[in-house]
């Protein structure tokens, strides 16, 4: 529905993405039809990346809904602005050079997939470029962390529905707000999540090293009983 902004400072994800995106999108829409795009699942969709990326650091600037007509019919897309402390807006970087920059990346686009699944307007159709740059990303750092990508995808999505759980009261706040109005401004962000309970990104990217590093000994123990052998 979107394409959020951290991904055009993270060099090669989003062409990875599209790639991957373009190749799946015909399958997709052969067997699940056009993404109906209404206007509550855009506001849902936003407001999932907005209370996501405030969630885990990020600095909301805003997030506006707009109408299209494609192909005869009114669809609804959105933006959201965040940015994460830190990071220089501009600043290119890679998936090797920054991993946990890429990493947040990878969960803030798959957020608003996962705040239309809160409401239950999620469409197989729907952000196919998201759910792919968020898999790239993933399929990068799997090598870098030394896990399997299929954890990291995991992680991502479990790490989304933390976030939207422990604040569905702000993302229904930011839904409902998106949905009448139209566009979140800094001043309302500021006033719709001041309530809203943060957590330590920090915390996170700990957890991903320590499954690495128990990888790394449980195949470094196989090994030495190998060579014991």
């Amino acid at each position: 529905m979107n394409v959020i902004g951290p991904f055009d400072n993270l060099q090669g994800v989003n062409t990875i993405g599209r790639q991957m995106a373009a190749a799946d999108a015909e399958r997709v829409l052969g067997e699940h039809g056009a993404d109906p795009a209404t206007r509550p699942q855009a506001a849902a969709h936003e407001a999932g990346h907005v209370i996501v990326a405030y969630t885990y650091g990020a600095r909301i600037s805003g997030a506006r809904l707009r109408k299209y007509t494609a192909n005869g019919r009114v669809v609804w897309l959105g933006q959201s602005h965040h940015e994460l402390p830190g990071r220089a807006s501009g600043l290119r970087t890679t998936a090797e050079e920054d991993p946990d920059y890429a990493f947040w990346c990878a969960i803030v686009a798959f957020a608003g997939i996962a705040g239309e699944r809160v409401k239950g307007l999620h469409h197989p159709a729907s952000s196919i470029d998201e759910k792919f740059m968020s898999a790239a990303t993933c399929g990068l750092l799997a090598p870098i962390w030394g896990v399997p990508v299929e954890l990291l995808a995991h992680t991502v999505e479990s790490l989304c529905s933390e976030a939207l759980s422990t604040n569905r009261l702000q993302f229904e706040v930011v839904q409902a707000h998106l949905n009448q109005i139209g566009q979140l401004n800094k001043s309302a962000a500021r006033r719709l999540l001041a309530r809203a309970q943060r957590f330590c990104f920090g915390d996170a990217i700990d957890c991903v090293k320590r499954i690495s590093a128990a990888r790394f000994h449980s195949d470094a123990c196989r090994t030495e009983r190998e060579v014991l052998v």
